[in-house]
């Protein structure tokens, strides 16, 4: 995320930065090992910055963007971890790794 918060020789917020890869047309933006360090402090600024942006509608969510990133979500339940590493999906994905 460093690199991707560098815009115009300056070192951009963590909300700049999300601001502006939603303004592009990124569906959505990661903020990553954000969530663990300050018990997620950074995180939950971006969050309540975002809604005060779109409270000044200074941004508004895309409901398409947000139906693409809905989809990506699971639509089942986890398999349980013993289960999955004797399946034969999980053993063939293994044999494709180099």
């Amino acid at each position: 995320m460093a690199a991707a918060r560098q815009m115009d020789g300056r070192t951009l917020s963590y909300t700049e930065a999300v601001m502006a890869a939603l303004h592009a047309g990124c569906d959505l933006a990661l903020l990553c090992n954000r969530s663990s360090v300050n018990g997620g402090a950074e995180l939950d600024e971006v969050l309540d910055q975002l809604a005060e942006a779109q409270v000044k509608d200074q941004w508004q969510p895309n409901e398409v963007s947000e139906e693409r990133r809905l989809n990506l979500l699971p639509r089942s339940p986890a398999r349980v971890w013993d289960e999955l590493v004797r399946s034969s999906d999980y053993m063939q994905a293994l044999d494709r790794l180099p």
